[in-house]
């Protein structure tokens, strides 16, 4: 697969960092957000927090509000972080067991090239010609040969 070694070597840098990341589910924001846990975990009122942001305690409760319903603005979240003596850590994280760019990458490609091997398979089924979709070499070969990094997430092979 024609794959471009600065993009390759941004995924290792990038996977790298994510091996080192905790797993996702630590940081699951709580059911009314991170700024109602540790607000009222500090023992803050709304008025407290919003005399340390320059805000009315109807405002701070309106963030509350908006962050647990995924609304709120990322700059409102660092300056509420930072006047509650706490650093925002904003990341992507892959889905996957393995944390892993490259892993996301090669699962797209595997699914881009089992449907094109699948259309292919149904010509050559009524040539009584049928090849092994589980023919992981076929497979690897298909991806090194017909895929390129820039036309992968051009194919629809997503629901």
């Amino acid at each position: 697969m024609p794959w471009n070694s600065l993009k390759q070597s941004s995924r290792q840098r990038l996977d790298a960092r994510f091996a080192e990341f905790p797993s996702a589910e630590r940081f699951a924001v709580p059911p009314k957000g991170w700024i109602k846990a540790v607000r009222t975990a500090l023992g803050l009122s709304t008025r407290q927090l919003g005399n340390r942001v320059g805000k009315r305690s109807q405002s701070i409760l309106e963030l509350e509000k908006n962050e647990a319903l995924g609304r709120i603005q990322i700059d409102s979240l660092a300056q509420l972080a930072l006047a509650l003596d706490c650093q925002l850590v904003y990341a992507f994280i892959p889905n996957n067991k393995e944390k892993s760019l490259r892993k996301i990458v090669e699962t797209r490609a595997r699914k881009v090239a089992l449907k094109a091997l699948a259309a292919v398979n149904t010509t050559m089924a009524l040539e009584d010609q049928a090849i092994d979709l589980k023919d992981e070499l076929r497979i690897q070969y298909y991806i090194q040969e017909n895929l390129d990094e820039r036309s992968l997430w051009d194919a629809k092979v997503d629901p």
